[in-house]
C-alpha cells in the first residue's frame, strides 16, 4: 500500500458495529465481502528456511483465556503499531487467510 492508498478494511472496520452487523443482514453481508477481498497481513514466526521445510508457514496466536486467537491487521502500518520491528509477516485475501483458519464465516 503506497502512502496515496487508503487502508480501506480499517475504515469499515471502524464504522462497523456490533448492533449495525446483528440489525441489517445487508450491512453483515457487505461486512463479509469486504473482509473475504482485502488485503490482510499477519504475523508469522518462522523462518524462510522452516517456512520452506515445512511447506508452508505457521502463523503467530497469543492465548487469551486458555484460546489461540490469531491477529489480522489491515495493512503493514497496523501491524507495526502493534508488533515488534522486524516482525515477519505474510499477506493475502481475507479469503485465502480465513479459509486456512478454519472459519466459519455467516452471511
Amino acid at each position: 500500500m503506497t502512502k496515496t492508498d487508503t487502508d480501506d478494511l480499517a475504515k469499515m472496520l471502524e464504522q462497523a458495529s456490533a448492533e449495525m452487523m446483528a440489525g441489517d443482514p445487508i450491512v453483515r453481508k457487505a461486512f463479509s465481502v469486504g473482509l473475504l477481498a482485502a488485503e490482510i497481513f499477519v504475523p508469522v514466526y518462522q523462518t524462510e528456511d522452516e517456512q520452506a521445510q515445512a511447506g508452508g508457514i505457521s502463523l503467530q496466536a497469543v492465548n487469551i483465556d486458555d484460546i489461540p486467537h490469531v491477529l489480522l491487521f489491515s495493512s503493514i502500518e497496523k501491524l507495526g503499531e502493534f508488533m515488534d520491528a522486524g516482525t515477519r509477516y505474510a499477506c493475502a485475501s481475507g479469503l485465502d487467510i480465513l479459509t486456512r483458519l478454519n472459519i466459519v464465516l455467516q452471511f
